[in-house]
């Protein structure tokens, strides 16, 4: 069977950024890695304005 892919969006500006990192690192260290492949997407703040860019948690 075929894995599906789950996106997991993190970080940004704001006061809860720290939490919204261990969140995204409690997911994929929870999640079913057989059944699904997962991205990672980290909202990086530069200079005015926010960019995504892939990501690892270790």
């Amino acid at each position: 069977m075929e894995k599906l892919r789950v996106g997991i969006v993190f970080g940004g500006k704001s006061a809860e950024h720290e939490v919204s990192l261990q969140s995204a690192k409690n997911i994929v260290d929870a999640i079913d890695k057989s059944r699904f492949d997962v991205v990672l997407l980290a909202l990086i703040n530069k200079g005015n304005g926010t960019s995504a860019m892939p990501a690892i948690i270790c």
